[in-house]
Order: structure tokens, then sequence, then C-alpha cells
């Protein structure tokens, strides 16, 4: 009896048991039913948002079509015959969904309108449905425009490569911070970050101290181009600085979706990490809290930068005492960049850009500041440069991208100056064979030079001189010895179409003269069927076949019939 009591609690149990687990399955599967309800009705609403989307297109297309028809479309060709041979009653194809315009509610849908031939130029016409606002246009879309986007895109992508990891200083005065394109800027900065740059930014407030002060009625003397700041005026400067700190602090956070920052998600942080000290008393003014940067800490800009953040220094420092100082902008860039050992350091300015892009040596930068030494910017950035900051670039703030043209383009937009010798020439290297055979392979093609072999030219490769912009081979020399006569060949002296006229084979001419100077040569020589008279311009005079050493003269080619122009060094 006991046994079979037993049994029968076991069995009562696992009826419980049983009863639990249909219970919980019951639960389980109404729940899968509400939410198999929850799948069916959101399926429902996409298809009735597809039918709308569907349904909207076709009004787009419709009111395009007919704004086309009755020409009350918006067009950005000022021919009237623009349009002429395009059939608007042509099935349009949707070319992209609804796109919002960045910082703005403004949806629009664009449309292909088909192919024709405008100014001899295949162009794809499109048009575009305003739907906020009701309007339409069409905009003619030539494929050398994608041609262009896509051949910036392969200038820009070896930069990328360069500039990831590396550590830029960039200096933006207060007046940038006024401009209605202030935004663009900034997310141009955001965008250095996104590439992998590590910024330091540098922002400058002396637009916004002296309408500070104006409005407070303070008045400060300036002396040799220094603020005077009193006490009462360190205020207003102490103000207007963080003002700006929190202008920018607030762009950098920006995250909208339709902005360019959208999904950034950039840390800007900063400290007291600029020490400071008083100007002083100078020709008998004192400056009071007037300062000058004393030193930098690295090691919390550094451990910002390590985790990604922007640093963001002020023009303000702080002294062991206690004291807060006003800074210059261009200072604090500059002691930062060097303090750093920054790649690069970039001044932004407020005037508009200059006609050209300049690239100066230090030693042209130095010549070129003696003819303007009242250009204050100018002269940080030469200073820069003498510290050691390897490249200092000055750059218009007004210009949109210009930061970016500057930073991602072989040329640029601004001058920059570099400690290094910007186009040096170099003794070449094994891996700049394949650079200067692309240099070389048009003249090749055309006559202009002996062809060369990828073999001959990698033995022949220490004999070579180089001129580099970024890595890229710009020009190149090559000096052949012949040591018994004491002479040699100054060959395949080519500068890339670019950069011709600036003077770049003349310093690699020299600079071949000089390195056959160093051999214990005495005279050296040139064949050439193109160029005589620059070769007579610079020193060499005309010879016979007969004057050229003996190897040569049995390699010399009868069917080019080159001339021979020889100089004594």
């Amino acid at each position: 009896l006991a046994q079979e009591a037993a049994k029968h609690a076991v069995l009562q149990r696992e009826l419980e048991a049983m009863h639990v687990a249909a219970q919980v399955a019951a639960t389980e599967k109404e729940a899968t039913q509400r939410e198999l309800a929850a799948v069916r009705s959101d399926l429902e609403r996409s298809r009735a948002d597809v039918d709308q989307a569907g349904a909207d297109a076709a009004a787009g297309r419709a009111a395009l079509a007919e704004a086309v028809r009755s020409d009350q479309a918006v067009r950005d060709e000022p021919c009237d015959s623009c349009l002429s041979g395009v059939s608007p009653e042509v099935p349009s194809d949707r070319v992209s969904p609804r796109v919002t315009k960045p910082g703005q509610l403004i949806s629009y849908d664009v449309y292909s309108l088909g192919i024709k031939h405008v100014h001899g130029q295949q162009t794809k016409v499109i048009g575009i449905h305003d739907h906020y606002s009701g309007l339409n246009w069409v905009k003619l879309l030539k494929r050398e425009d994608s041609d262009c986007i896509l051949e910036a895109l392969r200038e820009f992508a070896p930069y990328v490569h360069a500039h990831h990891g590396r550590t830029f200083v960039l200096s933006i005065p207060g007046e940038a911070l006024l401009r209605e394109g202030r935004r663009a800027l900034i997310y141009d900065i955001a965008l250095l970050r996104s590439l992998g740059v590590r910024i330091v930014l540098v922002h400058g407030a002396r637009p916004q101290i002296e309408a500070r002060l104006q409005a407070e009625q303070c008045h400060c003397e300036v002396v040799d181009g220094l603020r005077v700041t009193s006490t009462a005026a360190m205020t207003s400067v102490a103000a207007a600085v963080g003002a700006v700190r929190m202008e920018l602090e607030a762009l950098l956070s920006t995250g909208v979706a339709s902005s360019p920052m959208g999904g950034a998600r950039i840390e800007v942080t900063g400290g007291n990490w600029v020490v400071a000290r008083p100007v002083g008393i100078r020709q008998g003014v004192d400056f009071q809290h007037t300062g000058e940067v004393r030193r930098i800490n690295v090691s919390p800009i550094q451990a910002a930068l390590d985790r990604g953040a922007i640093a963001l220094l002020s023009p303000a420092g702080y002294s062991p005492t206690g004291e807060a100082f006003n800074l210059l902008a261009e200072e604090v860039a500059l002691k930062a960049a060097v303090a750093l050992r920054a790649d690069k350091l970039v001044y932004l300015h407020p005037e508009p850009s200059a006609a050209t892009p300049n690239q100066w040596s230090l030693a042209t930068a130095r010549e070129q500041l003696a003819h303007t030494p009242d250009d204050a910017l100018f002269r940080a950035a030469v200073e820069a440069a003498e510290a050691g900051v390897p490249r200092v670039h000055v750059v218009s703030a007004q210009s949109d991208g210009a930061l970016l043209t500057e930073l991602y383009t072989r040329d640029g937009i601004g001058r920059m100056i570099a400690a290094d010798g910007y186009d040096a020439a170099r003794p070449a290297r094994i891996d700049d064979v394949g650079g200067i055979l692309q240099l070389i392979e048009p003249l090749e093609r055309r006559g202009v030079l002996v062809p060369r072999s990828r073999e001959q030219l990698e033995l022949d490769i220490h004999r070579f001189l180089v001129m580099t912009r970024d890595n890229m081979v710009i020009g190149c020399c090559a000096l052949m010895p012949y040591p018994e006569e004491r002479m040699g060949e100054i060959a395949c002296i080519v500068v890339h179409p670019d950069y011709q006229r600036e003077g770049r084979a003349d310093m690699l001419l020299r600079q071949a003269e000089e390195r056959a100077r160093s051999e214990g040569l005495e005279r050296v020589m040139a064949l050439t069927t193109h160029t005589p008279h620059w070769f007579v311009e610079h020193g060499f005079t005309q010879a016979e076949v007969s004057s050229l050493p003996v190897q040569k003269q049995a390699l010399y080619n009868l069917q080019r019939n080159s001339k021979v122009f020889v100089k004594t060094l």
C-alpha cells in the first residue's frame, strides 16, 4: 500500500507539471498570435506607405511633366533650347528616393527625363519635384561632372592614408565664427576627425572680445598689436572666450542625421593645458592681464587625442599663482604644434583666398617675409617652420571647402611652408622607379627621350635625382659618370607638365652639377634633340661627337642625330 501510495504521488506531481506546461504553452501561443497580428498590421501600413509613395511619385512626375510642358520649370542653363528634343512624356525612371536637404525641411523627388546632347556634350536631363513648395525644376547633369567627382576621389584617396593618425593643429580666427558659413567649416573639421586625423583646435575671439568691450564701454589700449588687458577688461575677455568656446562645442556636437555630421558623435574636451605668464611692462606700458605662453601641458592633450577626442584650446592661459591671462590664439597654436610635434599647423585667416596657391621652402618663406614684415600671421607661420613643424599652412576661412582642398589635394589652395624643403631634389630610391617611369613614358613615346626599361632604370637608380610632391615624382635627372675622362652625362631631365616653368629643371641641373663636382668630375655633357637652346642658356656649348667619352661614342645613335653640348664645371 505504501508503494502504491508513493507511485500515486509521483503520478500526481507529473500531472500537475503537465498542466502547468499546458498553461505556459497557451500563454506563449497567445503572445505569438498578438505578435503575428502586429506584424500583419505593420505590413499593411508598409504597403499603404508604398502605395502613397507611388502616388506621390506619380503626382510629382505629372507635376514635373506639366511644368516642363508649360515652360514653368526653373532651368540651370541659360539657353532656351536646352530641353528641346527631350520629351517629358517618356516614362520617367525614379532615380532616387525622397531626399531631405541638409538642415532644411524640404523633400525632393528626382526623375530621369532622358539623354540628349547639349553643346556637344552627352547630357543626362533630370527633373526635380519639391513636395514642400510644389516647385519643379530641371537640371542638366553632364557626364564630365561625374568624371570630375571620380577624379577628385582618386586624388583625395592617397591623402586619406597619408593623414590618418597624424596630428594637426588648426587655428580658427574669431572672424570665421561670425560668418554664415561657419557651420560648413566646422563640418569640414569634423570630417577630418572622421578620416582619422588627430585634431587640436585653437580658436580666436578677437572680434567677440571687441564687441563685448564696446557693449560694456570698457576701453583698452592696443600697443604693438597687443591689447592691454585690465582687470575689468579681463571679465569681458573671459565672457567672450567662454561664449565662443560654447558655440564651438555645440557645433561639434551636431548629430542630426540629415547633416554632414550625422552619426559622428565627436568628443570635444579641454582643460587648463596652457600655462601662461604675464607680458609685463614693455616700453613703460604695463600689459596687466595680457600674457604669453610659458608651456603646453602635453600629456593630457595626447591622452585626449589617443581616445579620439578633439582637443579644444582657447586664447587664455593660467599661471601657477592662479591668475588668468589673455593670449594670442596664433601663439597658442604655434606653441601647441611645437610641443606636440604636430605634423601640420594650419592657420585659417579671415581674408579671401590668394589668386594662386604657393608652396615655399623655409628659405623662400623668409625672403617673402622680408617683403611683408607687418604680416603677423605669416610671421607666425615662418616661426613655426623654424621651430620644426614640418608643414605650416595659411588658408582662407572665407572660401567654402578651402581647408579640405588645401589638405587633400596636391597643389592646395593656400600658402604652405615646408620646413624640410617641399620640392627639394633628393637621391632616388628603388621605390621611385615606378614614378620615374610614369613621368618619362610620354616623352619616350614622342621620341624626345631614349626608351629605358624598368630593369635598366633599377640598375641606374642610384644615379638619379628626383623631386617629389606628396610622394609623387614630379621631376627627375640623372648623372652618368665617366671617371676616366673626368666627365659626366646629364641625362633624362624631366619635369611634370603641371609643374613646369617654375625653375624646377634649373634646380635639378644645379644639383646634378654639384654631385658631379663632389665626384671629382671636371666637365658635364648632354645629348638632346629638342632642347638645345635650354642647355645653351645654362652655360653649355655645342661640341662634336668626337668630344664624347669613348664609351659614349660607341653608343651614339646616328639615326637620332642628337646634338652634343659640353660644360666645364
